[in-house]
């Protein structure tokens, strides 16, 4: 295989090898596509009623509790067998009577007809939502759909043809080894061939070279980072030993004044209790 030749198959390795990691891109991205949400269909409101609150006039507090407070058990006795059924009479009397019917009746009227209006704003609105919103959104959502199965068939189709075609180039000339098949390799021996006089044996040495420089770097890199990471360590801790020195000195120092004082204290007052004897 003349050298041109060896040159065109590496050009068509690296070009396949593009296009199946361009499209299997391709094919990610279509899978996660979502159309757009469903319109949300309007909401029925639904009127309810809220009735006066009953009153009761019973008072909890009467002459007679006040004059039988102290005097237990009685207290509770009133409660649940005089107050309890008086205020439950008297609410129920309330809640029959006229006013309070006429006023629930006047409510109920209010009620009915603003249900009534938010019924006949719903059907309006259901309306819409079914014949002018959800059509066009559903007939979008259609065309969407076939647009996308129609992009992921061509994209499936290119990959599936791209690979068997690099498969068959790799398999029908053997000049490339299985180690040097991917992007990086492929570009940099094909960018070595087509720019000088080496054949692919002597562009797959370069591009061991160049690797191996990489890898050199990294690993120089990395024991840099190590050294200077362990340089300031030992600086650390040559500082903190310098600084338990400088307190061991400082510790003696502070024992031998303070034992000189000791002595000097401990002679004058010999001295001076000695003359008084």
């Amino acid at each position: 295989m003349t050298l041109q030749e060896q040159t065109d198959t590496v050009k068509k390795a690296l070009e396949f090898s593009v296009l199946i990691s361009e499209t299997a891109k391709k094919l990610d991205r279509y899978h996660k596509e979502t159309f757009r949400s469903r319109p949300q269909p309007p909401k029925h409101e639904i009127i309810t009623a809220t009735y006066p609150k009953i009153e009761s006039t019973v008072k909890f507090w009467s002459p007679i509790l006040l004059l039988t407070l102290f005097f237990l058990p009685f207290p509770i006795i009133y409660y649940y067998y005089i107050y309890k059924p008086n205020k439950e009479k008297d609410m129920e009397k309330i809640r029959k009577s006229e006013e309070y019917r006429r006023k629930c009746a006047n409510i109920d009227e209010d009620v009915k007809q603003r249900q009534k209006a938010a019924d006949d704003t719903f059907e309006k609105a259901i309306k819409e939502y079914n014949e002018v919103i959800i059509p066009p959104w559903e007939k979008e959502k259609a065309e969407w759909e076939t647009d996308l199965t129609h992009r992921i068939d061509n994209a499936q189709s290119t990959l599936t043809k791209a690979k068997n075609e690099l498969e068959e180039l790799y398999c029908s000339t053997k000049i490339i080894p299985l180690q040097y098949r991917d992007i990086d390799a492929l570009r940099y021996v094909y960018d070595t061939m087509s720019t000088s006089d080496y054949d692919i044996q002597g562009a797959i040495e370069l591009y061991d070279k160049h690797r191996q420089r990489i890898l050199d770097e990294e690993h120089l890199y990395e024991q840099k980072t190590a050294n200077s990471l362990s340089d300031e360590q030992n600086d650390l801790l040559a500082r903190q030993n310098d600084i338990a020195d400088r307190a061991r000195r400082q510790a003696a120092l502070s024992n031998t004044v303070s034992a000189v004082q000791r002595h000097n204290t401990n002679k004058m007052l010999k001295n001076k209790f000695g003359k008084k004897k």
